[in-house]
C-alpha cells in the first residue's frame, strides 16, 4: 500500500485552448444577452398591463364623476381607486393640457386642480389622456410619488408592481364635482 498514489486530477487552465476560451466567452455574453432581452421582454408585458388598467381606473373615475354631475345638486358617490407606478397624475383641467411642471411638489402638498377634463398623465408618454366631464370638477392632483429604481421593476416583473390606492368622495355641490381623496396605505 505504500507505494500506490491514487491520481488526483487538478483543474487548470493550461489544459484549455484559445478557441475553447472564445466559446466560453461567447457562451457567456450570449447568455447574458438572452437573459437581458427577457427581462426587459417580461417587464413590457408588466407594464403594458399594468397601463391598460389605469386606463380602465381613468374610464371609471370619469363614469364616476359624470354621474355625480348629472346627477344634480346634492348626489354623491363614493370609490375606490388603485393605479400603478406608470401614472405621473391624475387631474381636473380647463383643457387637455399637460400638468404643471411641478406636479410631484403639488400632489405630496395635496393641492387641488379644477376644469371640466379629466386627466390622466402616463410617465411614459408625452401628453396626457383627457375627457370631457360635463361640468366642472375640483379634485386633489394623485399620483404616484415613490422614485423608480431596479426593486420597483423587479416587483412589477414578479406581479407585485407598487399601486396606489385611493378612497374618493365625490360630490355634487350647485353642479360642480367637488372630490376629496385620501391615499389608503
Amino acid at each position: 500500500m505504500t507505494g500506490l498514489v491514487s491520481p488526483v486530477r487538478t483543474f487548470s487552465m493550461k489544459g484549455f485552448t484559445v478557441s475553447a476560451w472564445i466559446w466560453i466567452t461567447g457562451s457567456v455574453v450570449i447568455g447574458m444577452i438572452a437573459l437581458t432581452l427577457a427581462y426587459n421582454a417580461i417587464l413590457w408585458v408588466a407594464t403594458d398591463a399594468e397601463v391598460k388598467q389605469d386606463i380602465r381606473q381613468l374610464s371609471g373615475m370619469m363614469a364616476s364623476f359624470s354621474s355625480v354631475c348629472t346627477g344634480g345638486p346634492g348626489n354623491r358617490e363614493t370609490l375606490d381607486m388603485m393605479f400603478g407606478r406608470s401614472v405621473q397624475a391624475y387631474y381636473a383641467s380647463e383643457s387637455r393640457a399637460n400638468p404643471p411642471d411641478n406636479i410631484w411638489q403639488l400632489i405630496m402638498n395635496k393641492s387641488t386642480s379644477s376644469g371640466s377634463w379629466l386627466c390622466m398623465k402616463l410617465k411614459s408618454e408625452d401628453f396626457p389622456r383627457c375627457m370631457e366631464i360635463g361640468c366642472n370638477v375640483e379634485m386633489p392632483y394623485l399620483g404616484a410619488t415613490a422614485e423608480e429604481n431596479f426593486f420597483t421593476q423587479v416587483n412589477a416583473i414578479l406581479g407585485k408592481g407598487t399601486s396606489y390606492k385611493y378612497g374618493m368622495d365625490a360630490e355634487n355641490r350647485d353642479n360642480n364635482v367637488m372630490v376629496s381623496a385620501a391615499r389608503e396605505a
